[in-house]
């Protein structure tokens, strides 16, 4: 709930975890396998949800990586 967002601390706490997570060499290593790649992007955007849904104000947009022409490029490859 929007009521109980993460205070800049606890986020920072969980970016710092995560960091650390991924400095393992055996996650380092799941994570290189090219059959895991598609389980690696869900992780990825999974977080990007979880985050741009942290950083926005109910109602909001959240911001887009990607220019809209730039996303046309990048959906063609």
């Amino acid at each position: 709930s929007h009521n109980m967002l993460p205070d800049s601390e606890q986020i920072q706490n969980c970016l710092a975890c995560l960091s650390l997570l991924l400095q393992d060499q055996n996650l380092h290593t799941l994570i290189g396998q090219p059959e895991n790649a598609t389980w690696v992007c869900s992780v990825v955007d999974s977080l990007y949800q979880l985050l741009s849904s942290m950083a926005v104000l109910p109602g909001e947009e959240v911001a887009n990586l990607f220019q809209d022409d730039r996303r046309d490029d990048f959906d063609e490859e």
